[in-house]
């Protein structure tokens, strides 16, 4: 319990995804995950993470990560 409340949390629900094609599905997951990501872009403040978890972040964010 004294870890609740202490970490962003990201809550993706897959039914965003009901696409009719593969390409549409994954465009529609992958916004909405670089949408969270920029909803809690604070972390990127934080100085425990590291300069390739903060670019690792950013290139997610930004719509530029690998599938």
């Amino acid at each position: 319990m004294g870890h609740q409340g202490q970490y962003p949390v990201i809550n993706l629900s897959l039914k965003s995804a009901k696409q009719p094609t593969y390409e549409m599905a994954f465009k529609c997951l992958r916004d909405e995950i670089a949408g969270e990501y920029s909803r809690h872009r604070y972390v990127l403040n934080n100085d425990s993470m590291t300069e390739y978890e903060k670019r690792r972040f950013e290139s997610i964010m930004e719509w530029k990560a690998e599938e």
